[in-house]
């Protein structure tokens, strides 16, 4: 599902701009996706009512995929981007490390159910989404809401932050 949203909400997400309002509905996506899953029945018999929360959380991600990696480039320095993407796949990789220990402890403790692995991955998204609405507010107060913005021509859609390489060039260091 992702391979086919995800362009096309990236698409939308240029065209609109309100970047930090989709990262935040992605992560109530992903939340509610977890809380879903944990309330489910357990059983062994085929229930197509499971599909939902794995659309739900296609939705989730490919909103979050396209919305949170095309921020990175307005809110650095353009000769930092390289190193900002590296250390947001650092960090990335850190939750991906970390994340599978607690679950693995936490389905020790309920072998065959799922609701304290959903519950912890649906807090998870929860406190992604309190920190969404931090960075909505400190981008509005701090940086004029550029991450709400639409570039108007494409010297700012390449430019990162718009007017940091004009800077750059008028004023090498």
């Amino acid at each position: 599902m992702s391979a086919v949203l995800s362009p096309i909400l990236g698409i939308i997400i240029d065209k609109f701009g309100k970047r930090v309002i989709f990262i935040t509905s992605s992560s109530f996506l992903v939340a509610l996706a977890c809380f879903i899953a944990a309330i489910l029945p357990y059983t062994t018999e085929p229930n197509y009512i499971c599909l939902l929360p794995l659309i739900i959380v296609g939705f989730g991600y490919s909103i979050y995929a396209s919305a949170l990696w095309s921020c990175i480039p307005y809110i650095v320095p353009a000769r930092t981007i390289g190193s900002a993407f590296g250390l947001a796949t650092s960090i990335q990789a850190i939750g991906l490390v970390i994340a599978p220990l607690v679950v693995g402890a936490l389905e020790h403790k309920t072998p065959n159910r799922y609701v304290n692995t959903f519950c912890f991955l649906g807090s998870l998204s929860l406190i992604g989404m309190l920190l969404n609405i931090w960075l909505y507010v400190d981008d509005i107060k701090n940086r004029g809401g550029v991450l709400n913005n639409v570039p108007s021509t494409i010297e700012d859609m390449m430019t990162s932050p718009p007017m940091d390489r004009r800077n750059l060039l008028n004023n090498p260091e």
